[in-house]
């Protein structure tokens, strides 16, 4: 009996770190690593030029002494591809990511303006006020709304996608 629950430990010890992980890499995978405050911008009605809104972006960030990433995801052969562009970069951070088959390309002046205004910004910073950023942003006619990266969605998620429901009730239930 021993012997049994021993076995029944370390197989429900790496189950757990085995979610864990994967945790990590889903999260990872959906926001820049220590982002304290994700954004997405959902609407532009084109009253200013692409070019006066991220110069007067660079500049709030330049004000509230923040750096402010946009970054874009692409998904292609099972490789994320961000595409990241920093405003205010004196106060950038290196950003690491934890999957080795993501791409990191950071974006000049020239490639931020063909991308679209709407998607997701990132600030890591945690003495940010959000709200005064999608205010500002609402002066120049952009939409944007601050989100919370909700971790239990992921977790149950990847439990889901990876078929383990039942498998994990049934090791909890004799455990």
């Amino acid at each position: 009996m021993k012997w049994f629950k021993l076995i029944l430990d370390v197989t429900i010890f790496i189950l757990i770190a085995i979610l864990l992980f994967v945790y990590t890499y889903k999260e990872n995978q959906e926001i820049l690593p220590d982002t304290k405050y994700p954004i997405a911008v959902t609407d532009w009605n084109k009253k200013y030029s692409k070019n006066e809104i991220y110069k007067r972006i660079n500049q709030f960030a330049k004000k509230e002494n923040v750096a402010i990433y946009k970054s874009t995801s692409n998904y292609t052969n099972k490789n994320v591809d961000k595409d990241i562009y920093v405003f205010n970069k004196s106060k950038a951070t290196t950003i690491t990511p934890f999957n080795a088959k993501y791409n990191i390309h950071y974006l000049s002046d020239d490639e931020l303006l063909k991308k679209d205004i709407k998607g997701s910004y990132f600030v890591k910073d945690k003495n940010f006020d959000v709200s005064k950023f999608i205010n500002f942003l609402k002066e120049y006619g952009v939409t944007a709304e601050s989100y919370k990266i909700d971790h239990m969605m992921i977790a149950v998620g990847v439990i889901k996608q990876m078929n383990i429901v039942v498998p994990l009730s049934a090791l909890l239930i004799v455990y």
